[in-house]
């Protein structure tokens, strides 16, 4: 036989051998795939793997509709469509399968019991055993090459994820991926959601993961996401708790440790912050780390433009993100910048920084009250919010400021005021329910002034324990620090000195009777130049002030020494003196303008009726209103007031103040000073008035136009007869009346005169009744420390 017949015959046989073997492989591959390769999966991963369709070619295995579920608990981990397995022939007569590639098309994974899937402990069994496979365990065993330590290239198209945990859940969907042969992979999805309770906190599309197995490192870029979180506490309190509880849930059983000792070690390890969380849900192998870069930042309002994330995790090192994004405004963008750093396993670091954004955007965000004006307004962030080692306090520190801002609020000023600016340093720490922050320092500037409070307080209702303090400050600093609105009726004043305040103020909305209130005054200031107020010599003589009618009108009365209004202090009947005393201020000859038992005892009752309708105003306070300013019920006239008041008790005597309250306070609709008083309703100059009628008078002053009714009615109802006897009976226990006084008292009855009535006859001025001239009287101050009677309505 000739060479070229014998390459004929050997060609030949060679192609019909190949022809059967390749029909052998054909009739046989399914068999064997079942025989060889399905069963040593399940084994080796516990699982069960069910499939609807087998097809085997010369080079290659398809499975179709494949499921695969916990062999002893039958939960699903995945469904796919389709997997494709690339294999060489020649293994397969051996009983071995050689992987050369692996298509998987249509891949769902299921996550958590609630998502319809394997829960969190069948899935760590999976993971352990891919994971110990991919690290060589078991070679002594008879293997499937390619699914050691160097597996083939894995290609995954069209797959998706669901996965429920505790109250958070996650879904992507159109999830392409491959894994090549050096160890990494490289994946792209399509639509990404992470919600927490039905809030979505996280959504976008597009994003991009490249790990590479061997550094164990991966970079992970979010594309165009959407980013929430809620804004009110008992949002962030939720989110907070639920994020714990889901580190609990994935933090791995102890291997041996019976579920009562894993509950012990738990309730004896404190909270261990946010890094623990990233390091259970983060890449679960030694050293690895996960890059972010470019993640797209958005919002449903046009506050950001445009942000970036970029950040970093690393085993053992913690978390470090970046974010920054710009807010719009007429005036062009204005960077905002947030840091998150976890470090180790204690410590979480969120920083959050705007050197100056519009107020009026800012609003947008957080609803700003309407009587704030922001249109021209800025502030400058400056925030740190850390975790307390070993402990489940938060600490928040940093400094907040505001420029050009507009406050027009009725009960602050009548006038607006403009051009506001200050700042805040601060140092809180807050509890982990966020109803308890402790003030650590809060120093609040504005231009030279200086505020220091420290304290606690509740969130959750009106309690708070502080300290306030301001530092010896020049008297002409704390004066311009004054938005000028707040010192209109100051206009001029120049101050010298120095001034410092040392303040413990204590309440609690519950407990009303214990509030703490302790003044320690430093007030070494001095009036340098009064600028349009008149001196104390103005007073000396005729002076005109602004009064009010019947009708709330304004109303110039002009009254002072030479006057027919003005009755001398001397010529006042002493037992006027002596009402005023008990019902209005027991303390006058004691205090400096400002008693404070009586401003506790006022915070107190107006916490126990839930409203602000007691005040402790002295006489100088009352004078100072009569005098000088309005009947606004605002904080300008309340800061003005306290200026008058220093500036009458260190301008005046007491018996000045005495008696020029006396001669110029309201008594009635149109009605001003003790000499029309005591001819209006009675008839007499101030010196004829007895007991009861002075009472009477001094007990129309909380409230006189009101109190008036009972002149106009001609006489008194029961109950009003009883309130003045009841003054008439303090006074005596007060030593402001004798014995032999408070009997004639008793017998006496109230004639009100009517105009046009003939006088009735003159009694002479109100002589004492034992041997100390009036005088020297109305300098006794017998218990000056029990409550005022004022407060009882007439």
């Amino acid at each position: 036989m000739g060479t070229k017949r014998l390459l004929t015959v050997a060609g030949v046989t060679s192609f019909v051998i190949f022809f059967v073997v390749m029909l052998l492989f054909q009739v046989g591959a399914d068999e064997k795939l079942i025989e060889t390769f399905i069963p040593r999966v399940e084994d080796r991963l516990g699982v069960k793997i069910s499939y609807g369709a087998l097809d085997a070619s010369l080079s290659s295995l398809s499975i179709e509709k494949i499921e695969v579920r916990s062999k002893d608990t039958a939960q699903l981990f995945a469904t796919a469509d389709e997997a494709v397995l690339s294999v060489r022939v020649g293994p397969l007569f051996f009983g071995e399968i050689d992987l050369t590639g692996v298509r998987v098309e249509g891949l769902a994974l299921s996550l958590g019991e609630q998502a319809g899937g394997a829960g969190l402990r069948k899935w760590r069994e999976l993971i352990a055993a891919v994971t110990g496979r991919m690290s060589g365990q078991g070679a002594g065993e008879k293997t499937t090459k390619g699914s050691g330590s160097s597996l083939p290239e894995i290609t995954v198209k069209r797959a998706s994820i669901h996965g429920v945990l505790g109250n958070f859940e996650l879904s992507a969907e159109d999830l392409d991926g491959r894994f090549v042969a050096e160890g990494r992979v490289l994946g792209k999805s399509g639509e990404y959601t992470l919600s927490h309770a039905k809030d979505v906190l996280l959504s976008g599309s597009g994003a991009v993961l490249d790990w590479k197995r061997r550094t164990s490192a991966a970079q992970l870029e979010l594309g165009r996401s959407k980013i929430f979180l809620p804004g009110e506490k008992d949002g962030v309190s939720t989110l907070w708790t639920d994020l714990l509880e889901a580190k609990r849930l994935l933090r791995p059983e102890e291997r041996g440790a019976s579920q009562e000792v894993e509950e012990q070690q738990r309730k004896q390890e404190p909270g261990k912050g946010l890094s623990s969380l990233l390091g259970e849900v983060g890449v679960h192998m030694e050293d690895g780390s996960v890059l972010l870069r470019g993640a797209q930042i958005s919002s449903k309002r046009p506050l950001i433009s445009a942000g970036t994330v970029d950040g970093r995790w690393s085993r053992g090192e913690g978390l470090s993100l970046r974010a920054s994004g710009a807010f719009l405004s007429t005036e062009g963008a204005h960077k905002v910048t947030v840091a998150l750093r976890s470090g180790g396993e204690d410590s979480l670091n969120l920083v959050l920084e705007a050197p100056s954004i519009p107020l009026k955007r800012l609003g947008e965000l957080v609803s700003l009250p309407e009587e704030i004006d922001a249109g021209q307004a800025k502030a400058s962030l400056s925030v740190t919010v850390a975790q307390e080692p070993s402990s489940e306090l938060l600490r928040a520190q940093g400094q907040v400021g505001v420029t050009s801002l507009i406050i027009d609020h009725p009960r602050i000023s009548r006038a607006p005021i403009v051009d506001l600016d200050g700042r805040a340093d601060f140092d809180f720490l807050f509890d982990d329910r966020l109803d308890t922050v402790r003030i650590e320092r809060l120093e609040l500037a504005r231009d030279m002034f200086r505020m220091t409070v420290k304290g606690e307080a509740r969130l959750d209702r009106l309690a708070f324990d502080l300290g306030i303090s301001v530092p010896p400050t020049p008297c002409r600093q704390v004066y311009a620090a004054v938005p000028e609105p707040l010192r209109r009726r100051l206009a001029g004043v120049v101050l010298d000195g120095r001034f410092g305040l040392e303040m413990h103020l204590a309440l609690d909305k519950e407990t009303p009777d214990a509030v703490l209130l302790d003044i320690d005054l430093h007030n070494d200031c001095r009036i340098a130049e009064l600028g349009t107020i008149p001196d104390a010599p103005f007073f000396k003589g005729p002076f005109a002030y602004m009064a009010y009618d019947e009708d709330a009108e304004d109303l110039r009365l002009v009254t002072g020494p030479g006057t027919q209004r003005w009755t001398p202090l001397g010529l006042i009947s002493p037992f006027v003196i002596e009402a005023l005393l008990t019902t209005e201020d027991g303390k006058f000859w004691r205090h400096k303008g400002v008693t404070i038992p009586e401003i506790r005892r006022a915070i107190a009752l107006n916490l126990k009726e839930g409203s602000v309708s007691h005040g402790a105003s002295t006489l100088t306070m009352q004078l100072a209103k009569n005098l000088f300013l309005t009947r606004d019920r605002t904080i300008a006239r309340k800061l003005q007031e306290l200026f008058f008041v220093w500036y009458l008790e260190t301008r005046f005597t007491k018996e000045e103040l005495l008696e020029l309250y006396l001669n110029v306070v309201e008594f009635g609709p149109s009605v001003y000073g003790i000499t029309d008083a005591a001819a209006y309703y009675f008839g007499r100059a101030p010196g004829e008035l007895n007991q009861l009628e002075s009472v009477f008078l001094i007990k129309l002053l909380p409230n006189p136009v009101a109190r008036h009714r009972a002149y106009a009615v001609g006489g008194l109802s029961e109950r009003q007869r009883n309130v003045l006897h009841r003054v008439l009976k303090r006074m005596r226990a007060r030593g402001r009346l004798t014995e032999a006084e408070y009997r004639a008292s008793l017998g006496q009855t109230l004639d009100f005169y009517q105009d046009g009535e003939p006088l009735p006859p003159p009694r002479g001025p109100m002589a004492r009744m034992r041997g100390t001239s009036s005088q020297d009287y109305i300098y006794r101050d017998e218990g000056a420390d029990e409550p005022d009677e004022g407060v009882e309505a007439f």
